[in-house]
């Protein structure tokens, strides 16, 4: 099953991609130093990250050779750096499982000058090779397979013009039962496919104009919250206001006909606003809000008392703000949490649940599976 997608695009000059490898590779470089015992500290490194140790060679010359994460009882990772003629120096990292000969690596060349990054692996259940050089009209080449599903995506440009093609394949007894699941899924997944590729190719010729590459900043905790309170209290005052039209309909009525069956009836008929975009709240709708908010200032005769209208909505949100920044908090903490634990470890390592789409399903849901 094929799908392919189309979007202008003015693809960034060497020189960028320059810059780039200036960027990622030399500022990684500056933040490195070797202790006498070999371990490799490096600048920005979390108490998760694995243990590198330069185990033969000159650090970052050609011969250099590094061993990661040596605890690992499973398999070797290793890191090197090589020379390649005409290219300069080249880095990969190789992981190499004990209990099979298979390999697979990721390789740079070069350190010194950008010219394609590979990938290659004959892992039992992953095989496959990949290459990238963005100095060629085709910059993009990869092939993966699994034991039940081969998969192959290319990306060109020509005549300004970006093109990116994918190939899915079904393996062994699997495809009859994935064929009919893929086929359901094909136009949908064709929107998606041109939805990713317009935003790539706008990245892209941004990279070109003006070498920024748009990869966000990790924003502080106190950022985070400032935004967030910004985006609800604009939410927020837009329910306020409407809390007040209904108040100021109201109150031209006779006091019998001031009932809350009638307050949530002209709550419910206001135009539907544009709620803001960027606040996420957790897990109700702005409707959601609108209508607990409603419910907060039914609790007494608030078109008696414009006072206690104010004081309730107030209230109210400051209480949904508060919750929304404790939320933050709570998620930056798991974040920090997560990253003090080791992720390179051998249960990371182990690709078995590539095996079968069951197993990957597994996985993707954090289940275990036979």
């Amino acid at each position: 099953m094929r799908w392919s997608a189309s979007a202008p695009v003015t693809w960034p000059a060497d020189h960028r991609w320059q810059r780039l490898r200036e960027e990622l590779v030399d500022r990684a470089a500056a933040g490195m130093r070797v202790e006498p015992d070999g371990t490799v500290r490096m600048d920005g490194a979390g108490p998760g990250d694995p243990e590198v140790r330069l185990a033969a060679g000159t650090h970052l010359q050609p011969g250099a050779d590094y061993r990661i994460a040596p605890e690992l009882t499973t398999g070797l990772v290793r890191g090197w750096v090589g020379a390649v003629a005409g290219v300069g120096r080249t880095a990969g990292i190789e992981w190499a499982p004990y209990a099979e000969p298979g390999r697979a690596h990721v390789e740079l060349q070069g350190l010194d000058r950008l010219v394609e990054a590979r990938f290659a692996s004959d892992l039992a259940v992953l095989r496959g090779r990949g290459r990238f050089a963005p100095g060629e009209s085709e910059a993009l080449d990869l092939e993966v397979e699994v034991p039940w599903l081969r998969v192959e995506l290319r990306a060109g440009v020509r005549a300004g013009e970006l093109t990116v093609s994918l190939r899915v394949r079904g393996l062994g007894a699997w495809w009859p039962t994935l064929a009919p699941l893929m086929l359901a899924g094909r136009a949908s997944f064709q929107r998606e496919l041109e939805t990713a590729v317009l935003e790539l190719a706008e990245t892209l010729t941004t990279f070109a104009t003006t070498g920024d590459l748009a990869i966000p900043a990790v924003e502080s905790l106190e950022d985070v919250q400032r935004r967030h309170e910004r985006e609800l209290r604009g939410g927020l005052s837009e329910l306020a206001r409407r809390q007040r039209t209904v108040r100021d309909r109201l109150s031209i009525l006779p006091w019998w006909r001031r009932t809350p069956a009638r307050w949530r009836a002209e709550v419910a008929g206001l135009p539907t606003p544009t709620w803001p975009a960027g606040a996420l709240l957790w897990p109700p709708t702005w409707v959601e809000v609108e209508q607990e908010l409603t419910a907060r200032v039914l609790r007494g005769l608030p078109w008696r008392r414009d006072d206690l209208l104010e004081k309730r909505v107030a209230a109210f949100a400051d209480e949904l703000v508060a919750t929304r920044l404790a939320a933050d908090a709570d998620s930056r903490r798991a974040a920090d949490a997560a990253r003090a634990e080791p992720w390179l470890t051998d249960e990371a390592l182990d690709l078995s649940w590539l095996a079968t789409p069951t197993r990957l399903l597994a996985e993707a849901r954090g289940v275990s599976s036979p």
